[in-house]
């Protein structure tokens, strides 16, 4: 396990917390086999809602959206897809430049979270502890339709 690896993952799951924090959604529904189900986004269906617009207003701006669409995505160098399904030669994953820019996207990423609560945070993983406890269908007056 090499800092590569854990950043390129850990980046995406602080985007997909932020999406949460400012109301967008990070599931949507797919039809699979004929049965309706609940999904993660994809990780450009992120990035295309977190587009700054007059009309949806997410305070996330542009340069850092397009930074990580380079270089997570395949409209660049597919860093995301290529750690997590072991596609890197062994020699990527100590590459320097690589290191670099995954260290510049955390921090440019942190500044989206200077107001995060932690009060907040915990609610969340209160809400989640109690989605898996009672289950989707029990104690409705607490629970939303999904944990988070």
């Amino acid at each position: 396990i090499t800092v590569t690896d854990t950043l390129t993952l850990k980046i995406e799951s602080i985007l997909r917390l932020y999406c949460e924090r400012i109301g967008i959604p990070t599931m949507k529904p797919r039809e699979k086999a004929g049965v309706q189900l609940m999904m993660e986004k994809l990780l450009d269906d992120l990035l295309s809602d977190l587009k700054d617009t007059p009309e949806r207003a997410t305070g996330f701006r542009e340069e850092d959206r397009l930074l990580l669409k380079y270089v997570l995505t395949l409209k660049g160098h597919n860093l995301r897809n290529r750690v997590a399904h072991g596609l890197m030669e062994a020699w990527e994953y100590n590459y320097f430049p690589n290191i670099v820019i995954l260290l510049v996207i955390l921090l440019r990423l942190s500044n989206y979270f200077k107001y995060f609560s932690l009060n907040w945070l915990i609610m969340k993983r209160q809400r989640i502890a109690a989605f898996f406890i009672y289950g989707q269908g029990n104690n409705q007056r607490h629970l939303r339709s999904s944990p988070l």
